[in-house]
């Protein structure tokens, strides 16, 4: 499956409305643009109408990759801008600039290529799932790009009163991308060879914001406190809300695998972010109208599952909420409240059909609209996860993500659960349970995100380390269980080491237990067929392909 393989794959159109007015101050735009981020649009117009660039107002980011419409305002002019990638277009005017709470969302258009037999049957097999229950309303890993650079929510370390650190992942930690390269990676490096020599490192870094920090620290060394401040106010942001969703991100995952039963789990930055695969009636009633807040310092949670939750992840990041207040401009969070469900309107598939840039492989186009700050690309990693397995074993969608907290807290918070009906039993809950926490406790993906749960386990950056070694998915990463559990794609999945099917996995049997294609079954080993298979069990469990299947026919 490939996502972004031409420009015009994925397409956004803000929807956007306004009270015009002809006499007003405000000139709105509209701004399409491939390639480009809506920052650096934002650049490239205000240079070339010499306008003040916080004259300049917008409702939202939109993503580089692909081609995007939004709407800006701006103040006191009208301009016309063409090129190759970017657009602008007057629209109207009307008193007020342009903000947030006037885009109503955003409608997609997405063509995914390079589609397998399989990745379609999963594409039609999950659609109903998606537009009738929805899915968790997630930050996606557009947001932390400090994570995907390798260099940690850099807000972390400031929270802990560590502001060197901080300033050094931000200046200093070159990108652990394989393939990063270029004159920003070749000054972190200096950067970090050079750091503490103030002068040196001034004179390497060109640029108002490198000059004044390390100016700063020629006339104030030890004073890195004073050099955040001195951040431009974009930057403080952007690594603000970075580290406010990646909180939240966490404590709504471990939510869901508290409140749903059978959940399974999708690999991100963040590490696995749980996902429900069916909610009932009650459930989705429950959860349907569900809204969680963006913490500040001072937050009450009002779900009392959900606080216990976002506690115990800044425990685990070596934090309290009161430590979340902090004396530098621009660094303190604000509470927000975000919905928990995600559910995209006017969702439809075309196709799928032959792909023609991808001989023997399919295609299909996604059409559907999401509100203003969710994640068209959260409903592709939901639409083709393969959620359909024994909840003993691992989603093709990722690694199975650690039941979060202990079975003390299971029990104190058995009443807020909003999960499988109760008189299911607590045991069934309570077993299943404690096999996750058993198979699946130190999971570490390939990228250094959040997986495991022990405290050791925790660098300064905000991710996790831990995990065993052996748990290894079908791309280079590990999933719980044993190391023996591999299935038919090099990767590893519950069950014993004997269980083999026929695809070179392993299924219920003892080693000896061999059927006619190769693989073993359950049955004894005496039971040999003229064709050198085994039979176990009883003769009359014949599978329609000749072969025997040993013990129970399931």
């Amino acid at each position: 499956m490939k996502l972004k393989q031409k420009p015009g794959d994925f397409q956004v159109r803000e929807v956007f409305s306004f009270e015009e007015d002809p006499a007003g101050e405000y000139y709105v735009h509209r701004l399409r643009k491939e390639k480009v981020d809506t920052l650096e649009a934002l650049d490239r117009i205000a240079r070339h109408g010499g306008i003040p660039r916080e004259d300049i107002a917008y409702a939202g980011l939109k993503d580089r990759q692909g081609l995007t419409e939004q709407f800006l305002s701006i103040k006191g002019q009208k301009v016309e801008f063409r090129d190759a990638d970017l657009k602008v277009s007057y629209v109207g005017r009307c008193a007020r600039p342009v903000t947030s709470k006037m885009s109503d969302g955003n409608r997609f258009t997405i063509v995914i290529r390079d589609l397998s037999s399989e990745e379609v049957v999963r594409m039609r097999r999950n659609k109903t799932a998606v537009m009738s229950q929805g899915l968790p309303n997630y930050f996606d890993d557009q947001r932390f790009g400090s994570l995907a650079q390798g260099q940690g929510l850099v807000m972390l370390p400031i929270y802990k009163r560590k502001p060197e650190i901080a300033l050094k992942q931000l200046f200093a930690t070159p990108s652990m991308k394989v393939n990063a390269r270029g004159g920003d990676q070749k000054l972190r490096q200096l950067l970090k060879e050079y750091w503490g020599d103030w002068q040196t490192c001034k004179d390497i870094a060109r640029g108002p914001m490198y000059r004044s920090i390390f100016e700063h620290l020629l006339r104030n060394p030890g004073d890195f406190r004073g050099a955040l401040e001195l951040l431009p106010m974009r930057l403080k942001l952007i690594h603000l809300y970075s580290f406010q969703s990646a909180l939240w991100n966490r404590a709504v995952s471990r939510f869901i695998g508290y409140s749903t039963q059978g959940s399974f789990t999708i690999p991100s930055l963040n590490g696995p972010l749980a996902y429900w695969r069916y909610l009932d009636e009650e459930q989705h009633e429950q959860l349907g109208d569900k809204e969680f807040e963006l913490i500040s310092h001072d937050t009450q949670c009002q779900d009392r599952l959900f606080r216990r939750t976002v506690m115990n992840v800044l425990r685990e990041m070596g934090l309290e909420a009161e430590e979340l207040r902090i004396a530098i401009k621009g660094m303190n969070l604000k509470e927000e409240m975000r919905r928990l469900i995600l559910k995209p309107e006017g969702f439809r598939i075309e196709g799928p059909e032959p792909d023609e840039t991808n001989k023997g492989r399919f295609k299909a186009t996604l059409h559907f609209q999401l509100p203003r700050g969710s994640y068209a690309t959260l409903v592709v990693k939901r639409l083709f996860a393969g959620a359909r397995v024994p909840r003993s074993q691992h989603g093709e969608g990722g690694d199975q993500g650690p039941r979060f907290g202990d079975r003390r807290e299971h029990r104190e918070d058995r009443g807020a659960w909003q999960g499988a009906r109760r008189d299911q039993g607590r045991d069934q809950g309570r077993n299943q349970r404690r096999d996750q926490r058993r198979d699946q406790r130190d999971q570490r993906d390939d990228r250094g995100g959040y997986q495991g749960r022990r405290r050791d386990q925790r660098d300064d950056r905000g991710g996790y380390q831990g995990g065993r070694r052996d748990q290894r998915d079908d791309r280079g990463g590990y999933q719980g269980g044993r190391r023996d559990q591999r299935d038919d794609r090099g990767g590893y999945q519950g069950g014993r080491r004997d269980q083999r099917d026929d695809r070179g996995g392993y299924q219920g049997g003892r080693r000896d237990q061999r059927d006619d294609r190769g693989g073993y079954q359950g049955g004894r080993r005496d039971q040999r067929d003229d064709r050198g298979g085994y039979q176990g069990g009883r003769r009359d469990q014949r599978d329609d392909r000749g072969g025997y299947q040993g013990g129970r026919r399931d």
